[in-house]
């Protein structure tokens, strides 16, 4: 969701950009509480996320990637 603020095109939609900024509020919120409640679980996760990026990097760093992956459209 927090994509939608890197597109080229602007987003023509009745609840842009409401819906993304209340989206990572509330997971903001969220990832808060958890940190909180259970600092070492909730850091271990977030490791494990992370973690990912280096392994995504080898696997599409030779890949183009389009910068629009379906038309305006296709988005309900």
């Amino acid at each position: 969701m927090a994509t939608l603020f890197r597109f080229t095109e602007p987003v023509r939609r009745w609840w842009y950009p409401v819906a993304p900024i209340v989206f990572l509020l509330g997971s903001g919120v969220l990832a808060a509480m958890l940190l909180m409640h259970s600092l070492w679980p909730s850091l271990l996760g977030a490791a494990v996320v992370l973690a990912g990026l280096p392994v995504r990097w080898l696997v599409v760093r030779g890949k183009s990637v389009p910068a629009v992956l379906a038309p305006e459209t296709a988005i309900f």
